[in-house]
């Protein structure tokens, strides 16, 4: 939501967070068995848009969105994305910076 400030409109990157996406990471034993998983519920912002992008096995694949999560967000490529009641694997995962910090980051999902 647009705030007004006293020195004008906010459109802060908090604002544009209009959705609420779950994550889903899994930790496995040494064997490589599932151990637990840890979902944790993130602010996000949802482009509904498909996009052929390269995964990171460098293959072309399918993106059916594109999800912007704050940069504190603990997301690997492994991690699971949950929204409109599905499962959504990662394709590509970006941490974009300004010029001091990671300022968010942007994930494709399949």
């Amino acid at each position: 939501m647009l705030q007004l400030t006293p020195e004008g409109i906010d459109m802060s990157f908090n604002s544009l967070l209009i959705n609420t996406v779950i994550i889903k990471n899994e930790t496995f034993t040494t064997s490589g068995e599932p151990a637990a998983a840890v979902q944790t519920s993130e602010k996000a912002r949802i482009e509904y848009k498909n996009k052929i992008v390269r995964d990171f096995k460098g293959e072309e694949k399918l993106s059916e969105a594109r999800i912007f999560l704050k940069a504190n967000t603990v997301a690997v490529p492994e991690s699971l994305i949950i929204y409109d009641g599905r499962e959504h694997t990662i394709l590509s995962l970006t941490k974009a910076q300004d010029a001091h910090k990671i300022h968010h980051i942007e994930i494709y999902v399949r």
